[in-house]
């Protein structure tokens, strides 16, 4: 293991053990994921526990950190060296992704990821030691400068039961890699020949498998209908089969243990519905996948949950497993096993604009139908090596490419060769002699090549616009890092991409910001005024 300083620095302990399996493990392993492929971070370590095994398919590009350790007490020796962990790596930031250490270097900026606080509101569910630990660290963990919630249910619940400052609070969903759903090749599990639901959640006491989902699969009557359980230890897997056996649901119900990313795709993919029964959640990443996969969804009681699918998924109007059978049997009567499957409505179509300037044009902009739009993209993150933002733009061309209308028009232009085009695009190469980099580029080349091809819209996906070019122009900004720490760039930079200055972004026509977060930390910033900017996830191919 190598022991090189880290600029960002996060805890990557909860990959190792139960909770890499967990969602606490996939939230760690996605972030960490998500960073190394941003390009951003030069140096990016994640801290690991050297006493247990090492985590697997720990993402590329991070190095993994494993101080030594003195055996002792958790709680004593966290107190006494955790300090010394963080600052023996040298990071100019440190993320506490769980379990936030009693202390942390003085002067050192960090975050506090806090999923939920299901101990605290269930303590009868959880060991006295369990509590403590949580419960501790829980409170240290509110001493951050800046707290990220995975809800807005869980950021109400730090409001209400700690007090917490509601401007020291950030909602942020967590980082979802949705690859292996979106390449499924083939649907189904192995071993299941007839339709069925899926519950990929696990058997924690909240769940809510054993006294909700199972007793309300009991009383669907759809003896067609299969169910299928994954995840959960051995004894947890014995435990529902007892479970099973006593509600007479032998040959019905078929536990798989943990899948692979890969037959997790598949599973999505071939069910009838995916269900989530749990009584209380932090977030609900299956219901993301599930969305993702175009399955229908079924929520029970858990509210955090109950945010994501509202006017996409069926809801149950109670919390007993009468009301969840209901959502159940509604979800397999709109899509399941006799009829096609309830996919979720995808995101309107974009109005696209006409081929003229004046007042058609404007029109076409505020939604006039029938007009064809001609759309340059500023493509030169896709000719240079892969980055975050090459990845936004090629998920963003891919979506868009299937919606385009007879006679639209998409123009990359790059000042070098792309490799695999998004959606077959044409590519326009604009020669490109003089130095200067990016901001030259787009200030200079980018505004003749305007003036000269006239496009009804320019899409700059990388924070600045051409500020001389006079046609509309929209960009997007993926965060606000060079205002808020600009130590971190260098002046050339900070420059380049300040909001406000010269060559920023307020010269666009319109701001598309990748969280609602970054959108309002914009205007802060000095960014674009007034109306907030549009907002549209990353990665899901939405340009509103």
């Amino acid at each position: 293991m190598s022991a090189e300083p880290a600029g960002v620095l996060v805890d990557g302990r909860p990959l190792q053990g139960a909770t890499g399996r967990r969602g606490v493990g996939r939230y760690v392993r996605d972030l960490l994921g998500g960073l190394a492929a941003s390009g951003r971070i030069p140096r990016l370590g994640a801290l690991i526990d050297p006493r247990r095994e090492p985590p697997e398919g720990f993402p590329a590009g991070v190095t993994a950190v494993d101080p030594a350790r003195p055996p002792g007490p958790t709680l004593g020796w966290g107190r006494l060296l955790g300090p010394g962990w963080i600052r023996a790596f040298a990071p100019e930031l440190w993320h506490a992704t769980f379990l936030a250490p009693p202390r942390v270097p003085r002067g050192l900026p960090w975050v506090a990821t806090v999923h939920d606080l299901i101990p605290l509101r269930h303590p009868r569910r959880f060991s006295r030691r369990h509590r403590l630990v949580f419960g501790l660290s829980l409170r240290w963990s509110c001493r951050a400068p800046l707290i990220i919630a995975v809800s807005r249910w869980t950021a109400d619940q730090l409001v209400t039961r700690l007090g917490v400052e509601a401007a020291r609070i950030r909602v942020v969903p967590p980082p979802v890699d949705l690859g292996a759903i979106a390449s499924a090749g083939s649907a189904g599990v192995e071993g299941v020949e007839s339709p069925y639901l899926l519950h990929t959640g696990g058997f924690d006491p909240l769940k809510g498998v054993d006294d909700l989902l199972l007793p309300a699969f009991a009383q669907l009557d759809r003896p067609e209908i299969a169910l299928v359980l994954t995840g959960g230890s051995a004894a947890q897997r014995r435990r529902m089969r007892d479970v099973v056996q006593a509600l007479g649901l032998e040959g019905r119900v078929h536990l798989t243990g943990h899948l692979t990313a890969a037959d997790l795709g598949r599973a999505l993919a071939g069910a009838a519905a995916v269900v989530v029964s749990s009584r209380e959640e932090g977030f609900g990443i299956p219901a993301v996948e599930a969305l993702a996969a175009g399955t229908a969804l079924v929520v029970g009681p858990a509210e955090a949950t109950r945010e994501i699918a509202r006017g996409v998924g069926h809801l149950a109007d109670g919390d007993d497993p009468a009301a969840l059978a209901r959502a159940m049997e509604t979800a397999l009567e709109e899509g399941g096993a006799e009829s096609p499957r309830r996919r979720v409505p995808p995101p309107p179509r974009p109005t696209l604009l006409p081929g003229r300037r004046g007042r058609a044009h404007d029109r076409g902009l505020r939604g006039g139908g029938g007009m064809v739009m001609r759309l340059a993209v500023d493509a030169r993150v896709l000719s240079h090596r892969p980055t975050g933002v090459a990845r936004y733009l090629r998920g963003l061309l891919g979506a868009m490419v299937p919606q385009l209308a007879p006679g639209e028009q998409v123009e990359l232009w790059s000042d070098g060769p792309i490799e695999d085009p998004p959606g077959g695009l044409e590519v326009r190469p604009l020669r490109w002699l003089l130095p200067g980099g990016d901001p030259a580029w787009r200030q200079i080349r980018l505004a003749v090549a305007a003036g000269r091809r006239r496009p009804d819209l320019l899409f700059c996906p990388f924070y600045s616009v051409p500020l001389l070019a006079r046609v509309p122009r929209v960009v997007t900004v993926h965060d606000v890092s060079f205002a808020a720490h600009p130590e971190w760039f260098r002046r050339r930079a900070r420059v380049a991409f300040l909001p406000g200055r010269p060559v920023g972004p307020a010269g666009a026509g319109g701001a598309h910001s990748q969280s609602l977060f970054r959108g309002r930390d914009r205007t802060a910033a000095g960014g674009a005024a007034g109306e907030d900017p549009c907002h549209a996830p990353g990665g899901r191919g939405e340009l509103e």
